[in-house]
């Protein structure tokens, strides 16, 4: 996940220099209606009724920071198959850290060798502030089904369709099928 993007729908900076000298930030998030709108349009979303977070930024390892919280959001996505609306509840932890550059590179070295590592600290803004709301956007985005489906809502018809639910038997689902059953005799 990239922080480092250029403008954001959703302001909301966390001024690095001031939470090393608090020692600790409260951010509350709550999207107006038209920062909604424009992160939905973003986002390829009908709409957004709701996007909030309540995030704690604190130091973390000397020049380090760890923002947490939880973010939650209530929209509207559109099923890939009868293209009707689909109402989406998200409430999802948040936890990312941010680091010097250098502090990151054995990090990435570590997760390349084991994928269940967690992520490597992103990297500290040269602006010196961190975008609390740019990161729950991103957030959101990754949170997102990519192929929204309505319950019971399947393709049918259309090129290559079957009928039936078994596979035709010269398919080679079909004889991997007929591994999985017993043989009748």
């Amino acid at each position: 996940m990239n922080m480092q993007a250029k403008t954001s729908e959703l302001v909301r900076p966390i001024d690095v220099a001031a939470l090393r000298l608090q020692g600790q930030q409260s951010i509350e998030i709550e999207a107006s209606a038209a920062e909604r709108t424009a992160i939905a349009k973003r986002l390829g979303v009908p709409k957004i009724d709701l996007l909030s977070a309540g995030l704690v930024a604190e130091p973390w390892k000397g020049e380090g920071v760890r923002v947490h919280g939880e973010y939650r959001a209530v929209l509207e996505q559109t099923c890939v198959v009868t293209l009707e609306p689909i109402p989406v509840t998200l409430s999802e932890p948040v936890e990312v850290f941010f680091a010097a550059e250098s502090a990151a590179p054995d990090q990435e070295l570590e997760e390349m060798l084991d994928p269940e590592a967690p992520d490597p600290p992103e990297p500290l803004p040269a602006s010196g502030f961190i975008e609390a709301g740019e990161l729950v956007v991103q957030l959101l985005a990754v949170a997102l089904d990519p192929y929204p489906r309505k319950p019971g809502a399947a393709f049918a018809g259309g090129p290559g369709a079957q009928t039936g639910t078994e596979p035709p038997e010269n398919s080679p689902f079909a004889k991997l099928a007929a591994l999985k059953r017993p043989e009748k005799g």
